[in-house]
C-alpha cells in the first residue's frame, strides 16, 4: 500500500467548497475522480482541512492511500491535471511514511484575506478581493488585531449550529501586508481555524477600521462568548488557505 500527499491550488469561485456534498460541484470531488483515472483504482482523498464556497486555495494539501497501483508519482500531477478544469491544479504530489495523517500531523495553518478600499472597484481583483466602499484605518486594524494572539475560546467567531469538540484554537501570528497592486491583506497562522472564524473576524476588523467600533472591542467580544457582539462575516472571496504547515514535509 502506497500513501501518496498532494498538493493543490484552486480557484474556489464556482464551487460550494472543498468538501464533498450531495448534488454539488466540489474540489474534493473533481480531484479525486481525475487522481482515479490516473491511478486505475478509486481513490478517497483526506484534505487538511474544509473551505467553504468560495474560497481559494493557494495550497491545498491531501493525502490518499494505494492498493495496488504502480502508476509514477509524477502522473499524478500532470495525469490529473489534464483532466481537471483550469481553476484547479495539483502543483506537487510525493510519497510519504504509511502513517503521515494530513489533519492530526498539521503544526499549523495559514490563511490570508484579501481587501481594498477603491472609489471603482478593480474587475480584475473582483474574484480575490474584498472591496470595501469606505476608506478604513489599517492602523486602528492591527492595534486591535494583538488581542487574538493566543489561545482563546473563540465561540464568538464561528458560525451557529457547527458542532465541534472544542472552540478553543490558538493564533500564533497575525500580520497586515500590501500586495504590489495595492491590495490590503491579513494573515493569520494558527493551530487551527473553526468555521467562518476568519471571516468574521475580518468583518469585526473591518468595523473597527472604518470607525464604527472601538480597537479594544475583541476582548469584550471574546469575554462575551456572543456572535452577535462581532461584526458580520466577511465575503469568502477574500479568503485563501494560503499554507498548512508540517513538521517534516
Amino acid at each position: 500500500m502506497r500513501n501518496i500527499c498532494i498538493y493543490i491550488a484552486y480557484d474556489g469561485t464556482n464551487y460550494v467548497g472543498w468538501q464533498k456534498q450531495p448534488n454539488h460541484e466540489t474540489v474534493q470531488e473533481l480531484v479525486e475522480n481525475a487522481l482515479s483515472i490516473v491511478a486505475n483504482e478509486s481513490v478517497v482523498l483526506l484534505g487538511s482541512g474544509r473551505t467553504d464556497a468560495g474560497v481559494h486555495a493557494r495550497k491545498q494539501v491531501a493525502n490518499f492511500f494505494l492498493q495496488t497501483s504502480t502508476t509514477p508519482t509524477e502522473a499524478f500531477i500532470r495525469g490529473t491535471n489534464s483532466l481537471l478544469p483550469q481553476d484547479i491544479r495539483v502543483f506537487e504530489a510525493k510519497e510519504v511514511d504509511q502513517d503521515f495523517h494530513v489533519i492530526r500531523h498539521v503544526k499549523s495553518k495559514v490563511y490570508r484575506y484579501f481587501f481594498s478600499y477603491q472609489k471603482v472597484p478593480d474587475v480584475f481583483q473582483a474574484r480575490y478581493t474584498w472591496h470595501v466602499f469606505t476608506p478604513f484605518d489599517v492602523t486602528l486594524m492591527e492595534q486591535a488585531s494583538k488581542a487574538l494572539l493566543g489561545e482563546h475560546d473563540f465561540a464568538c467567531f464561528a458560525t451557529h449550529g457547527v458542532v465541534t469538540k472544542s472552540t478553543v484554537r490558538t493564533i500564533f501570528e497575525v500580520t497586515f501586508g500590501k500586495t504590489e497592486a495595492g491590495v490590503d491583506y491579513v494573515e493569520f497562522s494558527g493551530s487551527g481555524f473553526l468555521r467562518h472564524m476568519i471571516r468574521s473576524i475580518m468583518g469585526t476588523l473591518m468595523e473597527i477600521g472604518t470607525g464604527k467600533k472601538n480597537p479594544d472591542v475583541f476582548q469584550k467580544i471574546l469575554q462575551s462568548q456572543d456572535r452577535s457582539q462581532a461584526g458580520e462575516t466577511a465575503p469568502a472571496q477574500g479568503l485563501f488557505l494560503w499554507d498548512v504547515r508540517y513538521e517534516d514535509l
